[in-house]
This record gives C-alpha cells, structure tokens and sequence, in this order.
C-alpha cells in the first residue's frame, strides 16, 4: 500500500531547492527528463524520483528518498511524497518515540500508527496526509518495528489516537468534546509519572476555558493562537485566580488511547506490545492488515 504525505505544508513556498542527497543523481521526470547533479531552484510543478534533499530556502531543509511530486495550488508549491505504508510507520515511530524506549514500547507505537494510517487515508482532496499535526508529524527513517498488524473495532480498522503523557490517566472521547462514534476511548490508568504544569489565561481565552474546559477544539485554538506550549494538554483543574483562571495539570496533548510514556514504563516490566495496546485501547482486537 502506498499513501501519498504533503511536506513542508506550515511554510507556504513559492520556491523550493533539490539537489541530490549522495553522489547518485536525482531524475527529473517533467517538465523535462534529465539527471540532476546539483542544485535546481523549483518554481513551478515538478515530478522527481530519487535521493534528494528538498528545501523551503533559509526555512527548511530536509532529506527524502522515492518519488516526489511538487504541485502548484494557487501561489504555493506542495511537495507531495509517495511513501510505502511501512515507510509512514518507521517515520511515525521515529519521529514521536524516542530510540532509547523499549523495543516493545516502539512496537505498540507502530502498531497504532499504522492502524491510524489504514483507516484515515484521503484526508484531504489532493493527498492523503499532511506533516503537520493535523494527520501525523513526519521524518524521514528506515526502520521496520513490527508485522503488518493493526487495531480494529467493530471489524473496521481503527484510526487510533494517542499522546506523549496522559497525566496519570487517559480519557474518553467525549471528555475532550469528540465524537466517540468510531471509538468511545476509555479512562485507563496510567503507569506514567507526569510532570505538572500550571498556565494562567483571562478574557476570552479564559471564558473558553470555563465553558468548554478539557475540550481539545479548544486547546487547539488557543495553541495556534498563543503557541504550541500554551496548554500542554486536556487534564487539569481549573481555580479562579484574580481576574482570569489558573490551570493546574498533568499531561501532553489530548490524553486518548496510547500514553507513550506509559507505554515505555509498561514495556520496562515486560510486558509485550500486544498487551500494550490491549490495555490502552479495550475492546478491540490485533489483526493482519487487509
């Protein structure tokens, strides 16, 4: 299965650089077929194959490996790059767990991810994913972590979330104002051992907070508004202080399905990646991908 990720989607290029990543030549497919020895400055669309290092210039710079295709939408140019499934999922695991977590840990990482990649694809009209985090952070890696398995519920592949720390437990879909119709998610105990945050808000961002508080719309909002560190995640409680309101938490991001550093801790004692995901996301079973 091949799924097709945009790149470089938050920088919004008008031009992007391609030069080869070794001494093997990158192939122009169009607008015109030659080999590419160093640096070209792309303009316009362009279909490349090969070893490649892409910029956005004085922004970005990255390596990439297969087949590229940089389309022109309006003003912008979107690299879109064609990736083998396994290939998304070495990524997903090498970008969102660190290497030093247990071998089981990372193989229930790249359980979930492939799940989430098999059941989401088209989630936008001209590609399947983007790199931001709306689908999935991306970087490129070659690493193989597990056999083709995904999670399913109700028989159907299950998109499943997950986050970097739950705070101690996870929570359901419809404490965080999502639709639970796929997956209800579940308040698990966690092994975990969160740090706790504090972060203050008045106005209007505190009156968000009061009448959709642990809502994930609304931490979204007030990151992309205030910064990504702006509310570190959905689990906290919520004091009066002055004239706005203190939030007392535990946790990153929205706290659904798998805590990666629970994760880590149960793989510390042992326990294997199958009954990892068991344990984070109950009533639903491990099955080879269709």
């Amino acid at each position: 299965m091949t799924i097709l990720v945009a790149v470089f989607g938050l920088f919004h290029a008008q031009v992007l650089t391609v030069r080869p990543a070794t001494q093997s030549p990158v192939h122009l497919v169009s607008p015109e077929q030659r080999e590419l020895r160093g640096r070209l400055d792309l303009r316009d669309a362009a279909k490349l194959e090969g070893d490649c290092v892409l910029s956005v210039p004085g922004r970005i710079e990255r390596r990439f490996s297969g087949k590229l295709d940089v389309r022109r939408v309006g003003q912008e140019l979107i690299p879109i790059l064609e990736l083998e499934l396994e290939d998304a999922v070495a990524a997903v695991v090498a970008a969102e767990m660190p290497a030093s977590y247990p071998p089981e840990a990372l193989k229930a990482q790249a359980i979930v991810a492939r799940s989430w990649y098999s059941a989401s694809r088209g989630r936008h009209r001209d590609y399947d994913f983007c790199d931001t985090t709306h689908c999935q952070v991306f970087k490129e890696a070659a690493v193989r972590m597990t056999p083709p398995l995904v999670i399913r519920y109700n028989g159907q592949a299950l998109a499943a979330l997950y986050s970097a720390s739950c705070g101690g437990t996870t929570m359901t879909a419809e404490e965080v104002g999502m639709n639970g119709e796929a997956y209800p998610y579940f308040r698990i105990e966690c092994e975990e051992k969160a740090e706790g945050w504090e972060r203050r808000f008045r106005g209007k961002d505190a009156e968000a907070l009061q009448v959709r508080p642990h809502a994930e719309t609304v931490r979204i909002s007030l990151c992309r508004a205030l910064g990504w560190d702006a509310l570190p995640g959905n689990r906290y409680l919520v004091e009066r202080s002055g004239d706005g309101i203190l939030l007392r938490g535990k946790g990153r991001g929205h706290g659904l399905g798998l805590c990666q550093q629970g994760a880590a801790a149960m793989a510390r004692r042992g326990v294997p990646a199958a009954r990892i995901i068991e344990h984070y996301y109950p009533n639903t079973t491990l099955a080879a991908m269709r």
